[in-house]
């Protein structure tokens, strides 16, 4: 992630590939602003990083591409790591603590080991 000035406020650059994954469809900025509802002007800036990209935009464009919220970065996620934030969005909340804790311990533990 890089950052940018933008009207003087310093903005965070996270690549994307919403221009392949467009390309890929053969649709236009165009295209692709009807699809979510907002203009080219708004899509040109979220494939420039230029614009953050919110829960809802994400899942929106996850449902759009029919990709997992990683496949959209750059700087995506292995496998095996996809495979953990899915199965980790999937519990509730009493859920993610124990693993959360499991995994702390774990890497705690490892690293005293060295």
């Amino acid at each position: 992630m890089k950052f940018v000035q933008i009207n003087g406020d310093t903005v965070a650059i996270r690549k994307n590939r919403i221009i392949a994954l467009r390309r890929e469809r053969d649709w236009t900025q165009i295209d692709l602003a009807e699809k979510l509802g907002t203009t080219q002007q708004s899509v040109s800036r979220m494939e420039k990083g230029l614009s953050g990209l919110g829960e809802a935009r994400v899942r929106q464009l996850t449902d759009l591409f029919g990709v997992s919220p990683a496949a959209l970065f750059d700087d995506a996620l292995s496998l095996d790591e996809d495979v953990l934030v899915d199965l980790f969005q999937r519990m509730n909340p009493e859920q993610r603590n124990a693993v959360l804790t499991l995994a702390r311990s774990m890497v705690e533990s490892d690293g005293k080991s060295d």
